[in-house]
């Protein structure tokens, strides 16, 4: 779909189109977005029963199927982008969530692994409240190190098909790529 398509550009260009058909190798935005729920292997994965009782176990009741999408990053640019999410943040949505997202490229250290500080998602982080009374804004990495030091920082690397089971009220982001493009495909679940 990614490569056939045309997807979202995000951040939106000031002077340029909303959306186009994603070439890596001259990308126009650090993420192209592409929103395909009807297509027939998203529906599958949708309502895969082992997906869905881990969320149903997460989230402590039948979970809503709130979004399905994928999205490019590209190598694009010589810093990490703010509006696509590649610098730390909290996510802030429903009252209980979980997003499985699955690698849809090789992703190494180099190719935008997704990175997490571990038990940041808990209500007894106090390393992390001042942060998040911040609200839903991004930090630096050197404002993360600060705050949680280096010891609590994940970054998951995997091959084509690695599946991740996230609660992304934890402090995360996806890393910057700098080598090669990361394609992702992310299912939301949500109590409410």
């Amino acid at each position: 779909v990614m490569r056939t398509t045309e997807g979202f550009l995000y951040p939106k260009l000031p002077n340029g189109p909303e959306h186009a058909k994603y070439d890596a190798a001259s990308p126009l935005a650090p993420v192209y977005y592409f929103y395909e729920k009807f297509v027939p292997e998203a529906q599958r994965l949708m309502i895969d029963e082992n997906f869905v009782a881990i969320a149903t176990d997460y989230i402590g009741v039948d979970p809503i199927f709130h979004t399905v999408q994928q999205w490019a990053s590209p190598v694009f640019g010589a810093t990490a982008s703010s509006g696509a999410a590649q610098l730390y943040h909290y996510d802030i949505s429903n009252l209980r969530w979980l997003k499985i997202f699955i690698y849809l490229t090789d992703v190494t250290p180099s190719t935008g692994p997704h990175c997490l500080i571990r038990g940041s998602h808990v209500s007894s982080d106090q390393l992390g409240a001042p942060l998040r009374k911040r609200g839903a804004v991004r930090f630096s990495d050197e404002e993360i190190a600060q705050v949680y030091g280096k010891d609590r920082e994940v970054e998951i690397s995997g091959p084509r098909g690695t599946v991740l089971c996230v609660d992304t009220r934890a402090c995360h982001k996806g890393k910057h790529p700098v080598d090669s493009e990361r394609m992702i495909m992310e299912m939301y679940y949500v109590n409410t």
